[in-house]
């Protein structure tokens, strides 16, 4: 079976919340990569919240269930959708839906060179002192900056 009649097939499965969740999640993520793609970053980096802040390691209250399903919801639509969303987008498009909830989160932005000396650099989201979106290479990077 092919990628997009296997993918049809698994969200036409999903309970209608679900298949709500995805289609919000997969509209946030669109958003967010024409902005990333069209606006300078100092403009994109205003919609990220307060620069050079971090969020609480231990917050009281956090629906650790809702931050996991947006969390496994924004990999999901990433790997399945017809697009290629960058770790900054999902990053982005996993802070605006936590935050819904009025759960606070801290985006990370970092840069580290590969083996060409190339400057690569990665985005990565952390609610509490969990990473929930882009933290497998995390430890990888050097931090330049942090949005709360």
């Amino acid at each position: 079976m092919n990628k997009p009649a296997s993918t049809l097939s698994i969200f036409w499965s999903k309970p209608l919340s679900q298949k709500l969740l995805l289609i919000r999640v997969f509209l946030l993520l669109c958003v967010a990569a024409v902005a990333n793609y069209l606006l300078p970053f100092k403009i994109y980096a205003r919609f990220l919240g307060e620069i050079n802040s971090e969020s609480a390691k231990n917050p009281q209250g956090v629906d650790w269930d809702y931050v996991d399903q947006i969390a496994q919801s924004v990999k999901n639509v990433s790997l399945a959708g017809p697009f290629d969303f960058k770790c900054l987008v999902q990053a982005t498009a996993g802070k605006i839906l936590i935050a819904r909830k009025e759960i606070e989160s801290t985006l990370y932005f970092g840069v580290k060179r590969d083996e060409s000396q190339q400057m690569k650099a990665h985005a990565w989201l952390r609610v509490g002192s969990k990473i929930v979106l882009g933290g497998e290479v995390a430890d990888e990077y050097n931090i330049v900056s942090t949005f709360c």
